[in-house]
């Protein structure tokens, strides 16, 4: 059925495909366009054959299913680009489902409804999905026992969703939902009942801090709040709330397993983490404005929100470019105008650079963690934002 429509459609999906692919293509370096394409095109027939149709299922449980088996597809095989960040996916998705769903249920909804329930699975599936590469990613660089690494990761990954669940609840209702602090809490609380007292409490602390700084809060709420500052204080009150509900006693002072070595502290004076000990050391594997997605907020909109949420993360990378001119001695809105952008800059269609600027890579001091590439006036207008961020020339 899929492949009939499919050719009823003249190639709708492969159109979206190569149109999504279109701005971003350029920094695919290792398959082709046309492989690319075609994979693409594999990865959401592939989840419409897996897709469990029942008329009795709600269309929203059936577009989460999809959009859940589309990305997993997608970021085992491509969690390596760091493109991935700059591609929107929503127009392929509403192609796909269009092309898996029969036509007489995506007719059930007004059009207005199904664009809704078709963004708030595409954000709900891609966040699930950026999250566990980011979590998995920060935790293998941090704890060497792959048993204590599991457990760890299975009970963040639970609570999150608890969490994202809470929150898109409200977005399907058409609800105002809690801000950033509320969200953390949540996800905080949730994870350490779960785990348990596994962790040291300091070292807990850390790895929200590294998590949160990596850019996993959802983007509708950073969008609509902006983000966090560096040690958020609302991280070490929600650990600090959780521990305290743990029998005295039980909660270890160090972790052999803990990269790092001798625990909480390791020779010299050094974190765990491998760098020094405060929550700015930790690993942050996207860096912290390629963790935050250009066009994935399309669901603060449909809750109200007010701005163009598809220019999310442009607006970040604008805001700093304004705070760099206006720090060397210019007029804001003078950042960059007409610059035309610079090849393999991670900032994409948005990058404020041009062809002649030096390339840096983003790093995290203490590790070996090599994160995003930027051109040289997006760098800047990322530091005017943060000047505790590091980068080397890009090699």
């Amino acid at each position: 059925a899929g492949e009939a429509a499919a050719t009823g459609a003249g190639g709708l999906l492969e159109r979206a495909v190569s149109e999504t692919l279109a701005p971003v293509a350029y920094l695919e370096t290792k398959w082709a366009a046309p492989k690319l394409e075609a994979k693409l095109c594999q990865y959401f027939r592939g989840a419409a054959k897996t897709l469990n149709i029942d008329a009795e299922r709600p269309i929203q449980e059936l577009l989460d299913e999809y959009c859940n088996s589309v990305f997993n597809s997608i970021f085992q095989a491509l969690g390596d680009r760091f493109w991935l960040n700059e591609a929107d996916f929503l127009l392929v998705v509403d192609a796909g489902v269009r092309e898996a769903l029969p036509p007489e249920l995506v007719a059930s909804l007004s059009p207005s409804d199904f664009e809704n329930a078709v963004t708030l699975a595409h954000d709900r599936a891609y966040e699930e999905q950026r999250y566990a590469v980011i979590l998995w990613e920060t935790l293998a660089q941090l704890v060497k026992d792959k048993g204590v690494r599991k457990k760890v990761y299975d009970a963040l990954e639970h609570a999150r969703k608890e969490a994202v669940t809470h929150l898109y609840r409200s977005y399907e209702n058409q609800e105002d939902p809690e801000g950033c602090e509320h969200f953390a809490e949540t996800w905080i609380g949730c994870a350490l009942q779960t785990l348990g007292p596994v962790l040291p409490q300091r070292l807990a602390a850390q790895l929200f801090h590294a998590l949160t700084e990596a850019g996993t809060l959802p983007v509708p709420l950073v969008f609509a709040t902006g983000p966090p500052p560096r040690r958020w204080p609302c991280i070490d009150a929600a650990v600090a709330l959780s521990y305290s509900a743990f029998p005295s006693g039980s909660v270890p002072g160090s972790l052999p397993s803990w990269n790092g070595g001798a625990g909480d502290m390791g020779k010299g004076g050094k974190s765990s983490w491998g760098a020094a000990s405060d929550a700015s050391a930790a690993p942050a594997p996207r860096g912290s404005i390629a963790g935050k997605r250009p066009h994935a907020a399309a669901a603060a909109a449909a809750a109200g929100g007010g701005a163009d949420p598809k220019k999310a993360r442009g607006s970040l990378v604008e805001d700093g470019a304004e705070a760099a001119a206006v720090a060397d001695g210019g007029a804001p809105g003078a950042a960059a105008d007409g610059a035309g952008g610079r090849e393999r800059c991670t900032s994409g269609t948005d990058c404020i650079g041009s062809a002649a600027d030096a390339l840096m890579q983003q790093v995290v001091p203490g590790t070996d963690l090599k994160l995003d590439v930027y051109c040289a006036a997006c760098w800047a207008a990322m530091l005017a934002m943060d000047a505790e961020l590091v980068a080397e020339p890009y090699r």
